[in-house]
């Protein structure tokens, strides 16, 4: 068992040997038509893995009871070896083709890649329940315990929101573009703010079209409440009404953009088909800039499609609260003398207002941060007709050929702010009427 020990620790630095003793212990690399390959055999990579093994084998033996122990060690020591020996393979066998062929790309570079990743991931998971399992040794109140369970769930959220939103904010007083490193990006203040509010004209229009578009959504509350009224009765197959009514909200808006483009197309849409069996003119759904003053035809037939997919969502949200209203309310109006419209005005209503307010700043929120549709359908034409923030935001940042990270980083912020006013607005005004709780 000794040896077998010895053994599996010495696995962790085998790739560190093969590249120190068989190939030289230093990167080379090659010239093959005027590119450079690398071969990635640095020592340096290699040595920190082989410690981070190294220490999870150790925790790891501890987390086992003394007769599980041996058997448990055999089975992590054969997978050591194993795994020493492919990344040491990967690193030989990469030397032998750099020297047989010249350098091939993805031989050389990613075969040692992925023996070394394969080692790091197994160390690395040894290090993690090696401590969970050697935990008896640290003296941690019972308390803090489940604080601990915690700690995947804060990392993820500073990994990937926190962390992302403060450097998202730093990008925006900068002029970093995807061409340079960080490091050389210039510090430009307010300078893409100032371009954003007053130096770009499209910008300001997409906002104008994304208020614009926002105006489908009291139409979508109104007829999902309607709907809600009428599930709420005693109708049979409530539930599977409910379950038709919200398959659009969890389908794929890409899909669903899809379809609907099929359904507006001018030559063999459906609906162009029912105009001409009327003898009607036929509509460029969206290719129509306008059809009414300020409203472009393309942008309301992307509202038709969004009314169609989230009635579903405001049915359910509505029928949850209508059904959450006790009977007894009802009840004592209709005693009191209190007709159909008077029960629903006075009682219905005023209960149903949380509801109304969730609605209202969920949606407003996000269609005001339309995309996938607009992107799906129109691209943001005709003549940027349909041209929404977000979708700006994606063509600084990202498109072109002079995309601008710090100038795309800018916009977002600054869309986010006009988002943020405006739903502690709605906040404010729906809060009247004795919503006090929100």
């Amino acid at each position: 068992m000794v040896i077998l020990l010895l053994l599996s620790i010495i696995s962790c630095f085998l790739p560190w040997i093969t590249a120190k003793v068989i190939i030289g212990g230093e990167d080379r690399s090659t010239t093959n038509y005027g590119n450079q390959y690398i071969i990635p055999l640095g020592a340096r990579y290699t040595v920190p893995v082989a410690i981070l093994s190294v220490i999870g084998f150790i925790l790891l033996a501890y987390s086992f009871k003394a007769t599980q122990r041996i058997h448990m060690l055999r089975v992590i020591a054969g997978i050591l070896i194993l795994i020493g020996a492919i990344a040491a393979f990967a690193y030989t066998f990469s030397a032998a083709i750099a020297e047989a062929t010249g350098a091939l790309r993805y031989s050389i570079s990613v075969w040692p890649e992925y023996g070394m990743g394969l080692e790091a991931l197994f160390g690395l998971l040894m290090l993690i329940v090696g401590a969970w399992g050697a935990r008896p040794m640290i003296s941690l109140k019972r308390s803090r315990i489940p604080y601990i369970f915690l700690i995947p769930f804060f990392l993820n959220v500073a990994i990937f929101s926190a962390f992302p939103l403060g450097f998202g904010l730093y990008m925006s007083f900068t002029d970093w573009n995807p061409f340079m490193s960080i490091t050389e990006a210039r510090f430009v203040g307010f300078a893409n703010y100032v371009r954003a509010l007053t130096n770009d004209p499209v910008y300001l229009l997409s906002i104008k079209n994304a208020f614009v578009y926002v105006l489908y959504e009291p139409i979508c509350i109104l007829i999902g409440f309607f709907f809600a009224i009428v599930l709420n009765t005693a109708i049979k197959g409530r539930s599977l009404f409910r379950t038709i009514f919200f398959i659009p909200v969890i389908t794929s808006t890409v899909a669903i953009a899809i379809v609907w483009n099929w359904l507006y197309d001018y030559d063999r849409g459906p609906f162009n088909y029912f105009l001409r069996s009327l003898h009607l003119t036929p509509q460029h759904w969206l290719s129509q800039i306008q059809v009414l003053p300020g409203v472009p035809q393309a942008l309301t037939s992307v509202m038709l499609m969004s009314i169609w997919q989230y009635i579903g969502l405001n049915v359910v949200i509505f029928l949850a609260a209508l059904q959450s209203i006790p009977k007894e309310y009802h009840e004592a109006a209709s005693v009191s003398g209190a007709n159909a419209w008077n029960r629903f005005r006075h009682v219905t209503l005023p209960l149903v207002r949380p509801a109304v307010l969730f609605c209202a700043i969920t949606a407003t929120a996000g269609s005001l941060q339309v995309f996938t549709e607009i992107f799906m359908m129109t691209r943001g034409g005709p003549v940027q007709s349909t041209m929404v923030p977000v979708l700006w935001m994606y063509n600084k940042a990202f498109g072109g050929s002079s995309p601008q990270f710090g100038y795309g980083a800018a916009l977002s912020y600054t869309f986010f702010a006009i988002i943020l006013a405006i739903s502690l607005v709605e906040i404010r005004i729906l809060r009247r009427g004795g919503m006090v709780y929100y």
